[in-house]
């Protein structure tokens, strides 16, 4: 598994994103609000 090999740092410049079985725009609002955050 990829995280196995990364442990749990996150290299600059990649996002981790972990998702259910949503209906998708569901996560793009999601997605979208973290990033206005951000």
């Amino acid at each position: 598994e990829r995280r196995a090999r990364w442990g749990d740092a996150v290299p600059d410049g990649f996002v981790r994103v972990s998702v259910g079985c949503e209906p998708s725009e569901v996560l793009i609002n999601e997605v979208e609000r973290a990033l206005d955050v951000a």
